[in-house]
């Protein structure tokens, strides 16, 4: 990553598969004020060199990413990018995974425009990817690391969702057992009065856990501006 005095930043990979005489390709949208973060696009589908575990398990955290986000990145696992100096002052990576996919959730929370520009992609020369070693294990990792983020970020959404699942399908089960009960039959379905109490006493407990995690990540809001303006304030010495 160059210089924090700058006013753009790009960010890319030691191990020489991308064409850095294509970094004014990135910054450009940035330059133009288009974007605030700039992907370069590897144009996955096209590479017939990559190992088939390493595209398909891109292609398919990408598309995970463009499902649960409801954006257009077509290579959320590139690592060749472009920032702005606000954007970038902004992220705190948390993961241990990959940053690439936590840097494009963070940006889509906080609302800063992402773009996307074609790359040239090289052959890699030596040695392996040590980020992808099956398609399964990417995907459970990328999962988790969704799942993780927003709960970081967006609790009382995440917690609530997750609330409103358990206390329908509670209130299904239950109702199941009130048919039986005005049938005559309540004591042969016992256990659908069980499961739906168990079912809907879990769907409260999610709700107040959002509360809980909403008033600590209040707390967390307050100490990452005030790690914005520390960065900012040691950026521009």
């Amino acid at each position: 990553m160059i210089a924090l005095q700058s006013l753009r930043r790009v960010n890319t990979d030691a191990d020489h598969q991308y064409n850095q005489s294509e970094i004014p390709l990135l910054v450009r949208p940035i330059l133009d004020h288009r974007a605030d973060m700039v992907i370069g696009d590897r144009q996955i589908e096209k590479l017939t060199f990559m190992p088939w575990p390493n595209k398909y398990g891109n292609m398919l955290g990408s598309s995970l990413l463009r499902l649960v986000l409801k954006n257009n990145v077509r290579d959320a696992s590139s690592g060749f990018r472009a920032f702005s100096r606000e954007c970038a002052l902004r992220l705190n990576v948390l993961s241990g995974h990959t940053y690439t996919h936590e840097t494009i959730i963070q940006c889509t929370i906080s609302r800063f425009h992402i773009a996307q520009v074609p790359i040239t992609f090289l052959k890699r020369e030596g040695g392996t990817s040590k980020l992808i070693q099956s398609v399964f294990s990417h995907i459970k990792k990328s999962l988790a690391n969704i799942v993780r983020i927003y709960l970081v970020y967006q609790p009382l959404k995440t917690f609530s969702r997750m609330g409103i699942g358990f206390l329908v399908l509670g209130s299904i089960i239950y109702a199941r057992y009130m048919h039986f009960y005005f049938a005559g039959s309540g004591e042969g379905h016992i256990q659908s009065l069980i499961f739906g109490l168990v079912f809907v006493i879990t769907g409260i407990l999610l709700f107040i856990l959002g509360f809980i995690a909403d008033l600590i990540s209040a707390q967390r809001k307050i100490q990452q501006e005030i790690l914005y303006h520390m960065k900012r304030n040691g950026s521009e010495k």
